[in-house]
């Protein structure tokens, strides 16, 4: 399958993602389906290395009204959507 765009960026492959120890996933409803995104999926995905920081992100993003299907997994996951990564150090969620 040819890899979706947003925007001008192309979502990353799980080999693209730089290894990390965890990852915390989940669907972004706000931009899931929108026109710009041939009605894919929007998944998330934050990595970082520290489980602690992967259970306070886990929380923070269950709390968000457009995050839905919160986990973390310990392998890069492989989605059919668009996938927006993120290192951890990225997100300044509180």
């Amino acid at each position: 399958m040819e890899r979706q765009k947003r925007f001008s960026k192309e979502s990353p492959t799980p080999a693209e993602y730089p290894e990390k120890s965890y990852y915390v996933t989940m669907t972004d409803t706000f931009f899931s389906g929108a026109p710009h995104k041939n009605d894919m999926r929007n998944k998330y995905v934050i990595g970082t290395d520290d489980f602690d920081e992967a259970e306070r992100l886990k929380k923070v993003a269950k709390q968000r009204s457009e995050m839905k299907h919160v986990s973390i997994a310990t392998n890069a996951p492989n989605y059919d959507a668009y996938v927006d990564y993120r290192d951890a150090s990225e997100i300044n969620w509180d």
